[in-house]
């Protein structure tokens, strides 16, 4: 079963992508704390992470810079 960490901090999307990806059997972790997540990603065993590009404090860009390093 693929893991997948979810990084969106509109409750409403967060939600819909839940719902989405769920039935699918997929593993479905999610927060609304972009520094969370980029902590989870870093010490996690994901296989994707998806993330917001907006967010506040840290955006999705550069969370993903600092996941490729």
């Amino acid at each position: 079963m693929a893991k997948i960490l979810v990084m969106e901090d509109d409750p409403s999307v967060a939600s819909a992508l839940h719902d989405l990806l769920k039935p699918e059997g997929l593993s479905v972790d999610m927060t609304m704390d972009p520094a969370d997540g980029l902590e989870r990603a870093q010490t996690g065993n994901y296989d994707v992470a998806v993330t917001d590009l907006q967010m506040p404090g840290l955006g999705g860009l550069e969370i993903i810079e600092q996941l490729q390093r």
